[in-house]
């Protein structure tokens, strides 16, 4: 630093425009230091921001396919969940009511077609379920339930089987009252939306729609064959002990058939939770791979910032050493 040759006062000027510089740069590497982040991005990408702003751009799309599928896991995984409470209740309920139509006692009868109104409330609290505020079985609407309450659908599905003699007749007016489009289970029991359950990005250029809802085949059939056994607890074909026997096993054969249409929906469920699953794992691996990318434009390299600070805190003090010295000198002095 070369002070010889000017005036004091613009030895002094010269003296405080070095010292302010140097103490930004003290300033600016300890922030670097502490943050890890460089503190001056204009200079250090000189003004082109496209590679940042792209990385950014990425990083905000990314967080938002993991935030849909983390959503996507919560329905599928309830979903997953109601339908095996549902499936368990099917399973134990088919091959009772087939055991007891075929030799069961009329205690036994009654027993189990008592159990079928507690089983139906059952299977109607799980496709009523939700996460949430979601419910996960009324398609399009989710903010209500799926299904109106067992007693609402089990009074007018018995209202609708008024006049029909005989199991044959009564398990052909059921059917075709939970079956029909348009029909009763369509306009009384189902309270959901026909329409599916909007999709949901996974990942980038994956949808998943987790559709399924309580108009599924399966599921009425499920609703069926407790409602028909609940009935007759209620009254239906009372007196006609084997006729409620034959009516049983009809509904105990539609059970064993609708737990297969419900295991056929928990694969394919499966399957949709694995792609959920692998979407997630490929998202979260690029949010890595983008950060680190991130990292490298704007993190400052410690051992190199330390280095330049040592550097710096040495420039300031040789200015304080200068500054005191040229503070001392005097005219006395310079004269002796």
């Amino acid at each position: 630093m070369k002070l010889a040759n000017i005036g004091d006062m613009a030895q002094a000027t010269t003296l405080r425009r070095d010292t302010v510089a140097v103490k930004n740069d003290l300033n600016r590497l300890t922030q670097e230091l502490n943050s890890g982040q460089k503190a001056d991005l204009q200079s250090a990408f000189s003004g082109r921001f496209a590679p940042l702003a792209g990385l950014d751009r990425s990083l905000q799309l990314n967080a938002g396919y993991l935030t849909s599928n983390a959503a996507a896991t919560r329905i599928a995984d309830g979903q997953q969940t109601a339908l095996a409470s549902l499936q368990d209740t099917l399973m134990a309920a088919g091959p009772e009511f087939l055991k007891v139509a075929s030799g069961g006692e009329a205690t036994q009868l009654a027993v189990t077609t008592a159990n079928a109104g507690r089983q139906f409330e059952q299977i109607v609290g799980a496709l009523n379920s939700r996460i949430g505020q979601q419910s996960l079985f009324a398609g399009e609407a989710t903010d209500g339930p799926a299904l109106a309450p067992a007693r609402v659908i089990l009074a007018a599905l018995d209202a609708a089987l008024v006049g029909a003699v005989g199991p044959g007749a009564i398990d052909a007016a059921a059917r075709a009252w939970f079956d029909t489009p348009g029909g009763g289970f369509e306009t009384v029991a189902y309270v959901g939306s026909a329409r599916a359950r909007a999709g949901l990005d996974i990942a980038e250029g994956e949808r998943e729609t987790l559709a399924i809802s309580a108009l599924e085949p399966g599921l009425r059939d499920a609703l069926r064959g407790l409602a028909v056994t609940a009935l007759m607890d209620r009254g239906l074909l009372a007196g006609d002990t084997p006729g409620q026997k034959e009516l049983l096993s009809r509904m105990g054969e539609t059970l064993v058939g609708a737990t297969d249409k419900v295991t056929a929906l928990r694969a394919g469920l499966g399957f949709s939770q694995e792609r959920i699953d692998t979407a997630r794992a490929r998202s979260e691996a690029e949010a890595t791979g983008l950060r680190q990318a991130r990292a490298a434009l704007v993190e400052a390299d410690p051992y190199e910032t330390a280095m330049l600070l040592q550097q710096v805190q040495a420039q300031l003090e040789t200015i304080y050493t200068v500054t005191a010295r040229v503070s001392g000198l005097s005219l006395a002095a310079f004269l002796r």
